[in-house]
């Protein structure tokens, strides 16, 4: 009987754990559309030549995901329209003989997003912010700290745009 007992408690554990996994379900459900259209990026922010940039790389995340199809405006059955709403540079780190320049810099960038229904125009969601920042150190000098973070902080962007744009449509717990 002692011999049973520990073997018995694995058995029932395992039994739990099983019955306890059994309704998880792997990525999204079927999402309300199917092919998307990006809208050209507006930017309210002074930010340089960065919606081309973003945009880009808001495709390529989407294009990297197989739940969404990109297409053209006519075809589409959801369109995302958005629009960079902030650029801040934060100093993070100053130079140890001159405290009033900055050694590194914590840039943000903030958009705006908003996901419609093609066919009816209801709103899926509407100005939803997503932000992403990045570091840039300035031993090169500011210009181009920025200028070489701006792909990987426009990465970033890019990939919580993705995000928000797929991840609502998860079925909740049934």
């Amino acid at each position: 009987m002692k011999r049973f007992f520990p073997l018995a408690c694995c058995g029932l554990f395992f039994l739990l754990v099983i019955s306890a996994c059994s309704s998880y379900r792997m990525g999204t459900d079927k999402l309300p559309f199917e092919k998307i259209y990006i809208d050209p990026i507006r930017s309210d922010a002074y930010v340089a030549q960065v919606q081309g940039l973003i945009t880009e790389q808001v495709m390529q995340a989407l294009l990297r995901d197989a739940h969404v199809k990109l297409t053209t405006k006519e075809e589409a059955d959801a369109i995302l329209s958005m629009t960079v709403s902030k650029f801040e540079r934060n100093v993070t780190a100053t130079q140890q003989t001159d405290t009033a320049h900055a050694r590194a810099y914590d840039l943000t960038l903030t958009a705006s997003l908003t996901l419609t229904n093609a066919h009816t125009g209801k709103t899926y969601f509407a100005d939803r912010n997503v932000t992403a920042s990045v570091s840039a150190f300035t031993d090169g000098g500011f210009q181009p700290a920025e200028y070489q973070s701006m792909p990987t902080l426009t990465r970033r962007l890019a990939e919580q745009i993705r995000t928000e744009v797929l991840s609502p449509w998860e079925n909740p717990r049934k």
